[in-house]
Protein backbone atom coordinates (compact mmCIF):
# COMPACT_ATOMS: atom_id res chain seq x y z
CA UNK A 1 0.00 0.00 0.00
CA UNK A 2 1.39 3.39 -0.98
CA UNK A 3 0.11 6.89 -0.33
CA UNK A 4 2.05 10.09 -0.74
CA UNK A 5 1.64 12.47 2.24
CA UNK A 6 1.20 16.19 1.51
CA UNK A 7 4.18 16.89 3.76
CA UNK A 8 6.67 14.88 5.78
CA UNK A 9 4.78 15.90 8.92
CA UNK A 10 1.91 13.58 7.90
CA UNK A 11 4.10 10.59 7.05
CA UNK A 12 3.26 7.49 9.10
CA UNK A 13 6.05 5.34 10.48
CA UNK A 14 6.08 1.61 9.76
CA UNK A 15 5.31 1.00 13.45
CA UNK A 16 2.24 3.27 13.29
CA UNK A 17 0.95 1.50 10.18
CA UNK A 18 1.50 -1.92 11.82
CA UNK A 19 -0.40 -0.79 14.91
CA UNK A 20 -3.26 0.56 12.77
CA UNK A 21 -3.48 -2.75 10.93
CA UNK A 22 -3.43 -4.72 14.19
CA UNK A 23 -6.25 -2.55 15.53
CA UNK A 24 -8.28 -2.90 12.32
CA UNK A 25 -7.86 -6.69 12.33
CA UNK A 26 -8.03 -7.19 16.14
CA UNK A 27 -4.73 -9.03 16.12
CA UNK A 28 -1.81 -8.34 18.44
CA UNK A 29 1.59 -7.33 17.22
CA UNK A 30 4.25 -9.99 17.76
CA UNK A 31 6.50 -9.88 20.85
CA UNK A 32 3.94 -8.21 23.13
CA UNK A 33 3.12 -9.66 26.56
CA UNK A 34 -0.23 -11.39 27.12
CA UNK A 35 -1.25 -8.97 29.88
CA UNK A 36 -0.97 -5.23 30.41
CA UNK A 37 0.84 -3.74 33.41
CA UNK A 38 -2.66 -3.08 34.84
CA UNK A 39 -3.27 -6.89 34.79
CA UNK A 40 -5.89 -6.72 32.01
CA UNK A 41 -5.70 -8.92 28.92
CA UNK A 42 -3.58 -7.11 26.34
CA UNK A 43 -5.64 -6.56 23.20
CA UNK A 44 -5.29 -3.85 20.52
CA UNK A 45 -8.41 -2.19 21.96
CA UNK A 46 -6.93 -2.23 25.47
CA UNK A 47 -3.74 -0.61 24.20
CA UNK A 48 -5.66 2.53 23.23
CA UNK A 49 -8.06 2.62 26.17
CA UNK A 50 -6.03 1.58 29.25
CA UNK A 51 -6.56 4.14 31.99
CA UNK A 52 -2.90 3.76 32.97
CA UNK A 53 -1.53 4.56 29.50
CA UNK A 54 1.01 7.37 29.52
CA UNK A 55 0.57 8.34 25.89
CA UNK A 56 -3.09 9.43 25.94
CA UNK A 57 -2.23 13.13 26.18
CA UNK A 58 0.44 12.68 23.51
CA UNK A 59 -2.12 11.13 21.13
CA UNK A 60 -4.57 13.98 21.84
CA UNK A 61 -1.90 16.62 21.24
CA UNK A 62 -0.80 14.95 17.99
CA UNK A 63 -4.38 15.08 16.69
CA UNK A 64 -4.72 18.76 17.62
CA UNK A 65 -1.34 19.53 16.07
CA UNK A 66 -2.36 17.73 12.87
CA UNK A 67 -5.57 19.79 12.60
CA UNK A 68 -3.62 23.03 13.06
CA UNK A 69 -1.00 21.94 10.50
CA UNK A 70 -3.64 21.04 7.92
CA UNK A 71 -5.43 24.36 8.47
CA UNK A 72 -2.15 26.28 8.14
CA UNK A 73 -1.27 24.32 5.00
CA UNK A 74 -4.57 25.48 3.49
CA UNK A 75 -4.08 29.11 4.50
CA UNK A 76 -6.38 29.16 7.52
CA UNK A 77 -4.79 31.17 10.35
CA UNK A 78 -4.89 29.15 13.56
CA UNK A 79 -3.46 28.94 17.04
CA UNK A 80 -2.89 25.82 19.12
CA UNK A 81 -3.48 25.89 22.90
CA UNK A 82 -4.26 29.63 23.06
CA UNK A 83 -3.94 31.27 26.45
CA UNK A 84 -7.30 32.16 27.98
CA UNK A 85 -8.47 34.47 30.72
CA UNK A 86 -8.50 33.47 34.38
CA UNK A 87 -12.14 32.28 34.41
CA UNK A 88 -11.63 29.98 31.42
CA UNK A 89 -8.53 28.45 33.02
CA UNK A 90 -10.28 28.07 36.37
CA UNK A 91 -13.13 26.19 34.66
CA UNK A 92 -10.77 24.10 32.49
CA UNK A 93 -12.32 25.57 29.35
CA UNK A 94 -9.31 26.50 27.29
CA UNK A 95 -9.82 25.37 23.67
CA UNK A 96 -7.28 23.05 22.08
CA UNK A 97 -7.13 25.24 18.98
CA UNK A 98 -8.70 28.30 17.40
CA UNK A 99 -9.22 28.60 13.64
CA UNK A 100 -9.66 32.16 12.39
CA UNK A 101 -12.12 31.98 9.50
CA UNK A 102 -13.30 34.93 7.40
CA UNK A 103 -16.35 35.69 9.57
CA UNK A 104 -15.65 34.00 12.90
CA UNK A 105 -13.09 32.42 15.15
CA UNK A 106 -13.89 28.74 15.69
CA UNK A 107 -12.70 27.23 18.97
CA UNK A 108 -12.06 23.48 18.98
CA UNK A 109 -11.90 21.12 21.95
CA UNK A 110 -10.69 17.68 20.81
CA UNK A 111 -11.64 14.42 22.53
CA UNK A 112 -10.23 10.98 21.88
CA UNK A 113 -12.64 8.14 22.59
CA UNK A 114 -12.89 4.49 21.66
CA UNK A 115 -16.09 2.61 20.89
CA UNK A 116 -14.46 -0.66 21.92
CA UNK A 117 -13.21 0.26 25.40
CA UNK A 118 -14.97 -1.56 28.22
CA UNK A 119 -17.07 1.47 29.29
CA UNK A 120 -18.44 1.99 25.75
CA UNK A 121 -18.70 -1.57 24.43
CA UNK A 122 -22.29 -2.40 25.41
CA UNK A 123 -23.68 0.87 24.07
CA UNK A 124 -21.65 0.48 20.85
CA UNK A 125 -23.18 -2.94 20.21
CA UNK A 126 -26.66 -1.45 20.61
CA UNK A 127 -26.07 1.67 18.50
CA UNK A 128 -23.08 2.61 16.39
CA UNK A 129 -21.68 6.05 17.16
CA UNK A 130 -22.80 5.96 20.79
CA UNK A 131 -19.27 6.54 22.14
CA UNK A 132 -19.04 9.75 20.10
CA UNK A 133 -22.48 10.90 21.22
CA UNK A 134 -21.60 10.18 24.86
CA UNK A 135 -18.40 12.24 24.65
CA UNK A 136 -20.17 15.02 22.74
CA UNK A 137 -22.77 15.21 25.51
CA UNK A 138 -20.05 15.59 28.17
CA UNK A 139 -18.42 18.42 26.19
CA UNK A 140 -21.77 20.16 25.59
CA UNK A 141 -22.57 20.10 29.30
CA UNK A 142 -19.11 21.46 30.10
CA UNK A 143 -19.46 24.46 27.81
CA UNK A 144 -23.16 25.17 28.33
CA UNK A 145 -22.56 25.54 32.07
CA UNK A 146 -20.40 28.58 31.29
CA UNK A 147 -22.74 30.03 28.69
CA UNK A 148 -20.41 29.13 25.80
CA UNK A 149 -21.67 27.33 22.71
CA UNK A 150 -20.31 23.88 21.95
Amino acid sequence: MRAIPVSSEFKLSDQTVRFGLSLATSSLLPNLPATCHCDSELTPEHLISCKNAHDKLLRHNLVVSSFVSIATHHGVPSKQEPRSDYDDCKNAQRPDAVFFLARAAVEVDVSITSPVCRSNMLATVKAGGSALLKRESVKNVKYRASGATA
